[in-house]
């Protein structure tokens, strides 16, 4: 009795379903994030890939280097962050 009341006022797939189907989409989005940043280590491992960041920048402690490679470049302390603060940018 529930459910027909349910059915007769909305439209379109069960709020359970719809949860069901965000948290699976929440799944794969995190998934997906955290393969990235593994192939992004794996390749710098490899030696294929590598960071321009200073030693002292968050990036280079152990932990957060699988975050490395998903985080854009403005959060990573570097030498590109002074040419940018000084207005001069390597074109």
């Amino acid at each position: 009795m529930v459910q027909e009341e349910w059915m007769l006022g909305r439209r379109g797939p069960a709020p359970e379903k719809e949860e069901a189907v965000i948290g699976k989409l929440a799944r794969i989005l995190g998934a997906g994030v955290v393969i990235t940043g593994l192939v992004g280590l794996a390749l710098e491992r490899a030696g294929l890939r590598s960071c321009g960041c200073y030693p002292e920048c968050w990036c280079k402690r152990p932990g957060l280097n699988l975050f490395r490679w998903i985080t854009p470049p403005t959060l990573h302390r570097g030498p590109w962050r002074e040419s940018e603060a000084s207005g001069e940018a390597d074109l």
